[in-house]
Protein backbone atom coordinates (compact mmCIF):
# COMPACT_ATOMS: atom_id res chain seq x y z
CA UNK A 1 0.00 0.00 0.00
CA UNK A 2 1.02 3.09 -1.04
CA UNK A 3 1.88 5.75 1.62
CA UNK A 4 0.21 9.06 1.47
CA UNK A 5 3.47 11.12 0.88
CA UNK A 6 4.19 8.46 -2.09
CA UNK A 7 0.76 8.80 -3.56
CA UNK A 8 0.75 12.48 -3.76
CA UNK A 9 4.42 12.82 -5.03
CA UNK A 10 2.89 10.88 -7.85
CA UNK A 11 -0.13 12.19 -8.15
CA UNK A 12 2.21 15.93 -8.38
CA UNK A 13 4.26 14.21 -11.02
CA UNK A 14 1.21 13.10 -13.28
CA UNK A 15 0.32 16.70 -12.65
CA UNK A 16 3.85 17.78 -13.91
CA UNK A 17 3.45 16.20 -17.14
CA UNK A 18 0.05 17.39 -17.87
CA UNK A 19 1.67 20.97 -17.48
CA UNK A 20 4.22 19.90 -19.72
CA UNK A 21 1.43 19.63 -22.69
CA UNK A 22 -0.74 22.59 -21.06
CA UNK A 23 1.48 24.95 -18.87
CA UNK A 24 -1.31 27.72 -18.56
CA UNK A 25 -3.96 24.60 -17.24
CA UNK A 26 -4.50 26.50 -14.16
CA UNK A 27 -6.60 23.82 -12.45
CA UNK A 28 -3.27 21.44 -12.58
CA UNK A 29 -1.17 24.55 -11.64
CA UNK A 30 -3.38 25.33 -8.50
CA UNK A 31 -3.53 21.32 -7.86
CA UNK A 32 0.57 20.88 -8.20
CA UNK A 33 0.61 23.49 -5.68
CA UNK A 34 -1.37 22.42 -3.43
CA UNK A 35 0.30 19.11 -3.12
CA UNK A 36 4.22 20.96 -3.33
CA UNK A 37 2.79 22.56 -0.05
CA UNK A 38 1.28 19.16 1.64
CA UNK A 39 4.73 17.86 0.55
CA UNK A 40 6.70 20.90 2.40
CA UNK A 41 8.28 22.40 -0.79
CA UNK A 42 6.86 25.49 -0.68
CA UNK A 43 8.90 27.53 -2.84
CA UNK A 44 7.66 25.14 -5.74
CA UNK A 45 4.12 25.47 -4.36
CA UNK A 46 4.44 29.06 -4.52
CA UNK A 47 5.87 29.20 -7.61
CA UNK A 48 2.56 27.22 -9.10
CA UNK A 49 0.57 29.56 -7.30
CA UNK A 50 2.30 32.30 -8.97
CA UNK A 51 1.65 30.98 -12.36
CA UNK A 52 -1.95 30.38 -10.90
CA UNK A 53 -2.40 34.05 -10.41
CA UNK A 54 -0.47 34.96 -13.85
CA UNK A 55 -3.36 33.55 -15.35
CA UNK A 56 -6.14 34.09 -13.21
CA UNK A 57 -5.83 37.49 -11.12
CA UNK A 58 -9.07 36.59 -9.88
CA UNK A 59 -8.24 33.24 -7.88
CA UNK A 60 -8.50 34.29 -4.35
CA UNK A 61 -7.23 30.49 -3.65
CA UNK A 62 -4.16 30.89 -5.01
CA UNK A 63 -3.52 34.19 -3.14
CA UNK A 64 -4.09 32.70 0.31
CA UNK A 65 -2.30 29.76 -0.76
CA UNK A 66 0.41 31.40 -1.97
CA UNK A 67 0.52 33.81 1.53
CA UNK A 68 0.79 30.61 3.15
CA UNK A 69 4.15 29.39 1.36
CA UNK A 70 5.33 32.73 1.89
CA UNK A 71 4.63 32.92 5.57
CA UNK A 72 6.35 29.17 5.68
CA UNK A 73 9.50 30.77 4.01
CA UNK A 74 9.87 33.88 5.99
CA UNK A 75 8.40 36.73 3.75
CA UNK A 76 6.30 38.18 5.91
CA UNK A 77 5.62 41.30 3.92
CA UNK A 78 4.71 39.58 0.69
CA UNK A 79 2.61 37.30 2.93
CA UNK A 80 0.57 40.04 4.58
CA UNK A 81 0.06 41.75 0.82
CA UNK A 82 -0.79 38.25 -0.45
CA UNK A 83 -3.39 37.91 2.55
CA UNK A 84 -5.08 40.96 1.64
CA UNK A 85 -5.49 40.38 -2.01
CA UNK A 86 -6.95 37.41 -0.80
CA UNK A 87 -9.27 39.07 1.41
CA UNK A 88 -10.42 41.61 -0.72
CA UNK A 89 -11.20 38.91 -3.67
CA UNK A 90 -13.07 36.98 -1.37
CA UNK A 91 -15.31 39.98 -0.34
CA UNK A 92 -15.88 40.68 -3.59
CA UNK A 93 -17.53 37.09 -4.64
CA UNK A 94 -19.04 37.67 -1.22
CA UNK A 95 -21.10 40.62 -2.39
CA UNK A 96 -21.63 39.39 -6.02
CA UNK A 97 -23.95 36.27 -4.92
Amino acid sequence: MLTSKTKQKEDRDDLTKLLKEDPENVEALYKRGLLNYSLKEYKEARDDFTKVIENDAMHAGAFDNRSLCNMMLGNISESGKDFKTFEKLKKSAQSKG
